[in-house]
């Protein structure tokens, strides 16, 4: 119960979890082709998923999320539009592509 004098409740705790974890992600350099970008993104957050595999679990029952990883799913959406397809065609293909990530695992 001492944790609880620090945060709200489990949800708080796990996104500050979450948010470390995601802190820590590389920052690659980024190429120029959208495709080849899209692929390099991919495997940052498939790389820092295979590292910790409780957050899979997390993200996937819930409705959590990392500030600290926003820069990646932007430039994911980024190279998704970049490569050809429209704002709502790159946030299908996010989602599409996310649930092969975490449901292959």
């Amino acid at each position: 119960m001492a944790i609880y004098r620090h945060v709200h409740d489990k949800d708080e705790l796990l996104v500050l979890l979450l948010d470390r974890l995601a802190a820590r992600l590389p920052r690659p350099q980024l190429p120029d082709d959208p495709r080849a970008r899209l692929m390099v993104l991919w495997r940052v957050l498939y790389d820092g998923l295979d590292q910790h595999p409780w957050v899979v679990e997390v993200l996937v029952k819930g409705h959590l999320m990392a500030r600290s990883v926003l820069w990646v799913m932007d430039e994911i959406l980024a190279s998704l539009v970049a490569a050809g397809l429209g704002p709502e065609q790159a946030a299908a293909a996010y989602r599409i592509t996310w649930q092969f990530t975490v449901g292959g695992r």
